[in-house]
Order: C-alpha cells, then sequence, then structure tokens
C-alpha cells in the first residue's frame, strides 16, 4: 500500500543504504568491538543487522519506551540508568544518536511531552530522559566506538579506562 513519500527518491537512497552491505558491515564490526555472549542494547534504525547468535541483543524503539513494564529511573540521573540497563544484564549500549538527537526528532519528542494524551506525554518524557540521560553516559563511559552518528558504549567500563575510541575497521 502506497503512503506519502514513499515513491521519493530519497526514501528509495535511505531504504538502499540501510539495508546495504556497508550498514550491516559497519553494524558487525561495532559488535565485534563487545565481548560474545554479554547483553547489548540497541537503539538504531536497522537493528536486524546485528548478529543476535553472539550476544543477548535488547533493541530498543522509541514508542517502546512508552512500555510500563521497564519501570525506567525517569527522574535518575546517568549512574541510575547504568545501574538500571546493568541490573538488566545489558553491559553494550549501540546507539545511533545521530538520528534520534537530530533537531526534527527532538522538536517531536518536546511536543509529544506536552501532549494533551497520556500515551503520547509518556513516549516524549521517556524519548527525552534515554536521549539525555545516554548523552551523559556516553561522557562517563568508555567509547569504544562513535562514527557517523553511532557509538558503542561500555557500561562497565569508565571514558578513563580507553583513551579515544578507535577507528573503525576498513
Amino acid at each position: 500500500v502506497p503512503f506519502p513519500g514513499a515513491s521519493a527518491r530519497s526514501y528509495a537512497e535511505y531504504n538502499r543504504r540501510i539495508l546495504g552491505r556497508d550498514a550491516r558491515d559497519t553494524m558487525r564490526a561495532i559488535q565485534a568491538r563487545t565481548e560474545g555472549g554479554l547483553g547489548i542494547l540497541v537503539w538504531n534504525l536497522a537493528p536486524f543487522h546485528v548478529d543476535f547468535a553472539r550476544n543477548r541483543i535488547y533493541t530498543l524503539t522509541a514508542l517502546g519506551l512508552y512500555n510500563p513494564g521497564l519501570s525506567l529511573p525517569i527522574t535518575g540521573g546517568p549512574e541510575d540508568l547504568r545501574a538500571y540497563l546493568r541490573g538488566h544484564g545489558i553491559r553494550y549500549v549501540i546507539w545511533e544518536y545521530g538520528f534520534f538527537t537530530s533537531e526534527s526528532v527532538a522538536r517531536a519528542w518536546r511536543e509529544y511531552s506536552v501532549s494533551s494524551f497520556p500515551a503520547y506525554r509518556k513516549i516524549g518524557v521517556n524519548n527525552l530522559y534515554f536521549i539525555r540521560t545516554l548523552a551523559a553516559l556516553a561522557q562517563t563511559s568508555r567509547v569504544s566506538y562513535d562514527m557517523n552518528g553511532t557509538v558503542l558504549l561500555d557500561l562497565e567500563a569508565t571514558r578513563g579506562e580507553s583513551g579515544s575510541p578507535d577507528p573503525p575497521p576498513s
């Protein structure tokens, strides 16, 4: 079923890029920087490129942050989120911040956060919290990869233990 913009050149180019070999190889190279068998939270637009047999993978979607069963520490800071994720067996975070922190996406979450609909408000508030808090965690966690709007955080190690992130493999 067609929808507005489905035939636009940019949409077709986006799909070729996100579904292509380069996107898959990049995601697999990022994942290769993690220890096998450990939990990874993946918040990006193409989590299907991750090798689900190598690690325990937890995918996150913007709308999934609505789930009341998550019991997110919405009023807490970065260390509260680190403890929450580590408590759920998550050691690493692969986050496509380039998309989620773009002005248009942030504006949408701000609009949702003041909606008259409670579900929209919660989605907006939770997304703004998660974006802000992951950005703060990136300042204190070891960053093993940070390129083209995607970061790999090691929640067990601190930034001081690693120096600058390694360049991506060729």
